[in-house]
């Protein structure tokens, strides 16, 4: 008897420990920044609870954050802004591969932006990319101007991962 209580407790004991583990571990927040877009949209995410996704564009691509404070959602939403600039963090949920960006605080709202920087940024990157494609077919070079890059530029190298190509 005391041998089957015993069992039973541990067994108990380890459940709680997992459960606990799963829920401790389930968002690693593993980076906080500041990042300046384009608001595309602000819509509600779910009817029981009041969070908000905001896509941005940002560097030729739309970015998801999800919004979970209600006075930065109204913020956004009643503003004439066509950017905005705002500070975020970024976890790992549910396993290691799914990531999450959070919206932890507005920086500023801006309504009128120099849009002929914008235009210059994108055709910069699509002629970064183009070039890279092109270097590409000469493997040999290719993997010399990756490594230069990498250890030269982290930021240009980290640019790089935007055009789609593999970067061993």
């Amino acid at each position: 008897m005391k041998l089957k209580v015993k069992a039973f407790i541990y067994l108990v004991l380890l459940a709680l420990l997992l459960t606990g583990g799963y829920y401790g571990l389930s968002k690693i927040e593993v980076d906080e920044g500041i990042i300046v877009g384009r608001i595309i949209s602000i819509e509600k995410k779910s009817l029981l609870i009041d969070t908000y996704n905001l896509n941005l564009f940002v560097d030729g691509k739309v970015v998801p954050f999800a919004v979970n404070d209600i006075d930065i959602a109204n913020n956004v939403m009643n503003s004439e802004a066509e950017h905005v600039e705002l500070i975020y963090t970024e976890s790992l949920t549910r396993g290691f591969n799914i990531s999450n960006m959070t919206v932890k605080k507005i920086s500023k709202l801006v309504t009128k932006v120099d849009r002929i920087s914008e235009i210059k940024s994108l055709i910069d990157q699509n002629l970064v990319c183009s070039m890279l494609g092109e270097l590409n077919q000469d493997k040999e070079l290719y993997d010399e101007f990756i490594e230069y890059i990498k250890t030269h530029s982290k930021h240009s190298f980290e640019k790089l991962l935007n055009c789609g190509l593999t970067l061993n």
